[in-house]
């Protein structure tokens, strides 16, 4: 603990200063053979995980995820794999001629033809 010049107590260290003793390379180590241990345990943990994390992010916002989300999601999705696409020589390459209608959208009026 330090002793302030100006005062007569001592002043306890910011909570903050613990973190620059801990070992974030042991840590480091530790995530990786917790991650290692879970790839070997297959598609059913994999699963059982990405629920749990559905589960949580559900507790804190029980409207998530919105049809926006998911159609955010969807584009996300189709602009990582094209930028993965262009990483891979010969690999198709995924494309999308127009914007998908969000499913709660009412379906916009198709123009009448005029009687001429």
């Amino acid at each position: 603990m330090l002793r302030a010049r100006c005062y007569n107590t001592v002043v306890p260290p910011h909570p903050a200063a613990a973190l620059l003793g801990k070992r974030w390379d042991l840590l480091a180590e530790y995530k990786d053979q917790y991650w290692r241990e879970r790839k070997q345990l297959g598609l059913r943990e994999a699963l059982r995980v990405v629920d749990s994390l559905r589960t949580q992010a559900q507790f804190f916002n029980p409207t998530w995820p919105t049809p926006e989300d998911r159609e955010a999601d969807l584009e996300t999705h189709i602009r990582v794999s094209a930028a993965l696409a262009r990483t891979a020589p010969g690999q198709a390459k995924p494309t999308r001629s127009a914007p998908r209608p969000s499913r709660n959208a009412p379906t916009p009026a198709r123009p009448r033809k005029s009687g001429r």
